[in-house]
């Protein structure tokens, strides 16, 4: 009789066994996105009047393709800088290297040469597809200017 308390007693102990529960901490996962337009790069090809012959006249005309990559929706503002030698809100000048003397030229927004690209001037723009041409056109006379390579840099600025 004693065997079958103690078989009993541990056949109990046996089924009402529940192994310990392992501690549990949580925490919240937050997601978000914010869904923003932007641009990503604005690059020019370099504008070149290529070779001119001193009194050749100013009707050389020189264009330059800029490329703005916007994702869709965006809304941009294209802004020109005065260059490293400007002459007016209009006009810029391009500087021998090495020298002082200086040729003026202007920058336009269409091939016509009817609209000035000043310092002021903003382009504005959305979705632009393919590159945005602009024109330069040399003014004043080279008559008397040391022969040379004549350079300028323009600061193209990108707000959107």
């Amino acid at each position: 009789m004693k065997r079958f308390v103690l078989t009993t007693l541990l056949a109990i102990a046996v089924s009402t066994w529940v192994p310990a529960q392992a501690d549990q901490l949580s925490a919240a996962l937050n997601v978000s996105l914010k869904l923003i337009g932007a641009c990503t790069s604005i690059t020019a090809t370099p504008l070149d009047f290529g070779e001119v012959a001193r009194g050749g006249g100013s009707k050389y005309v020189a264009s330059s393709a800029i490329t703005i990559n916007c994702f869709d929706e965006v809304d941009f503002v294209l802004s020109f800088g005065s260059g490293l030698n400007p002459i007016n809100d209009l006009s810029k000048a391009m500087r021998l290297q090495g020298g002082t003397d200086t040729l003026a030229y202007q920058l336009y927004q269409d091939a016509g040469m009817s609209q000035i690209i000043g310092s002021q001037t903003r382009i504005r723009g959305r979705n632009l597809r393919g590159p945005l041409t602009i024109h330069a056109l040399p003014i004043g006379s080279n008559k008397n200017k040391a022969l040379g390579t004549y350079t300028d840099v323009v600061t193209l600025t990108l707000d959107f």
